[in-house]
């Protein structure tokens, strides 16, 4: 073999190993969706003066069918607060889900009238109606909403009962199409449905996902709604349509073992709704992330009082994902 062969057989064999040890990249499906990623827990490990460890879990949701699980420490970062304080990565793991377990869901949706400006285009109903097709085996929602046009109730109970139809679940959650008006009285509703699931004595695991694109100033009600969630063992899955996360929304789901989704674009709703069933069946795969804190300077941000942002980036997106997040003592 002369020279000039040898040398394109290596080339030849170069490229074979490159193209092997490339990584293929699953992409989205095209679904009308865009990805996103709500935050399931924060959790203090230990603490200095100067240092902090902390424990961070996500779940990435790719399109309306699929949770991400190919990312690894690479993709995740959170920036530098106020030039002194730093965080980095130091684990991240891909935790699979459990078994498959019952439960059932109240689904409080938000119909103010601020709802027809923020999404024109009714990407929650149309999330919520992919989520009922999609409860899984053993799973049962409800759909009940605040407030209606006529502003006659602080929440309106579309459903009185739990049920596995997708039929019935779609002609309510189409009911709402272009029924919207009035305030956010968010808490209130929170309350009534709490007060309800409670009344329910059967042992499935109960949730109440609550959706909104406002803010309820009664932080005396939204305190209430931990203390009960916490005593009857409900766990508060929020989701915010808006462009800064709330405070007390990301509470109320740590605090009661739920989660929390900030949704910036409407089409961000479809990713969360249509994996919500393996969400709440405890089937879903996450992301156990462990970070460390060193502060040049002060002490580390413990009720830091603007949001904490993890950000993800996608191997199809450039834009990356934020998740927020509060220190709290």
């Amino acid at each position: 073999m002369n020279k000039k062969l040898i040398i394109q057989f290596a080339s030849f064999c170069f490229l074979l190993v490159l193209t092997a040890c490339k990584k293929e990249i699953v992409l989205p499906i095209n679904d009308q969706s865009k990805p996103s990623a709500a935050l399931l827990q924060v959790k203090e490990l230990k603490s200095s003066d100067n240092e902090m460890e902390f424990e961070l879990d996500v779940v990435v949701f790719r399109d309306s069918k699929n949770i991400e699980y190919q990312l690894d420490k690479d993709n995740f970062y959170i920036d530098t607060i106020q030039h002194r304080i730093n965080f980095s990565v130091t684990d991240v793991d891909l935790i699979k889900g459990k078994d498959k377990q019952p439960y059932q869901v109240l689904m409080l949706m938000d119909q103010s009238g601020s709802i027809s400006g923020t999404d024109r285009n009714n990407y929650r109903l149309q999330a919520a109606d992919i989520f009922s097709r999609n409860l899984g085996q053993g799973g049962e929602a409800m759909l009940w909403s605040f407030p209606n046009r006529n502003y006659k109730y602080v929440v309106k109970k579309n459903m009185e009962k739990f049920t596995s139809d997708s039929v019935l679940l779609s002609k309510h959650i189409d009911s709402l199409l272009g029924k919207t008006g009035g305030g956010t009285p968010l808490y209130q509703s929170q309350d009534s449905a709490l007060v309800f699931l409670n009344k329910d004595q059967s042992k499935t695991a109960k949730f109440l996902l609550t959706f909104t694109d406002g803010e309820d100033g009664n932080r005396n009600q939204a305190e209430n709604s931990i203390y009960k969630a916490k005593r009857d063992h409900i766990a508060l899955f929020n989701v915010g349509l808006k462009s800064r996360a709330e405070p007390m929304q990301i509470r109320q789901a740590n605090e009661t073992g739920g989660a929390y989704l900030l949704a910036k674009e409407a089409q961000q709703l479809i990713s969360f709704f249509g994996n919500l069933g393996n969400l709440l069946n405890k089937s879903a795969t996450y992301y156990k992330t462990t970070w460390k804190i060193t502060v040049s300077k002060g002490n580390p941000p413990k009720d830091y009082r603007a949001p904490i942002y993890l950000k993800i980036k996608l191997p199809y997106s450039e834009e990356p994902l934020e998740v927020p997040f509060f220190l709290q003592n």
